[in-house]
């Protein structure tokens, strides 16, 4: 049987892990490029429907209107629409597996490693794979991006109103690249991902508050 190494085992997992990355998540330089205030809109009623939508599912109404109704909570435009003329296969990936990088991988793993175990042991998910992951999306912690969590999520959870939409749709409708029928496909799939990440952020945030 062909036996492999750690690195060679490493390797393969961290290219599991950007493969899956590429199908389900966005580049978190995209996140973080423009400026932080740039392309928001404090519009109530655009979070309307996402409010009734997280009530229904369990949250204390009080709170979510205190949040939504804090006004540094706004629509984000600008950020959000990255999400929509972005092209993984754009992206260098193979920058993830030179030596370098795998060696800050790994820096990263002794760092934190009773944290690492702690997670797989809880998830059941390969502390190599979380690292990758980590590698990937913020270059271990070095990369978190300036726009707002709760704003990006919050405003691509919104997408399942049509009206919310509507909205985002007369911004980007004359970008060349991007037709009606691909920006509902992806509006369909980013608001149904962004809206489970939503209720986890928000329901780690209530217990660590």
């Amino acid at each position: 049987m062909l036996k492999i190494g750690k690195d060679q085992k490493f390797f393969i997992l961290m290219i599991g892990a950007i493969f899956i990355m590429m199908l389900f998540t966005p580049a978190q330089s995209f996140e973080a490029t423009g400026e932080a205030t740039g392309g928001t809109e404090k519009i109530s009623n655009y979070f309307d429907s996402l409010q009734e939508q997280l009530v229904n599912d369990g949250f204390d109404n009080n709170l979510i209107k205190s949040i939504y109704g804090n006004s540094k909570v706004v629509f984000e435009t600008k950020g959000v629409s990255l999400f929509f003329v972005h092209s993984e296969d754009r992206l260098d990936y193979d920058q993830y597996t030179v030596r370098s990088q795998i060696k800050k991988a790994r820096r990263y793993m002794k760092k934190y490693n009773i944290e690492l175990s702690e997670a797989e042991t809880i998830y059941g998910v390969d502390k190599e794979v979380i690292t990758a992951i980590i590698l990937v999306e913020t270059q271990c912690g070095t990369l978190l991006g300036t726009r707002s969590v709760l704003n990006t999520l919050s405003t691509l959870s919104s997408l399942f109103d049509l009206h919310v939409r509507e909205k985002l749709w007369k911004e980007l409708s004359d970008t060349p690249e991007l037709t009606r029928e691909r920006f509902d496909r992806k509006a369909e799939q980013k608001s149904k991902w962004a809206y489970r990440e939503l209720k986890a952020f928000l329901n780690h945030t209530i217990i660590e508050d």
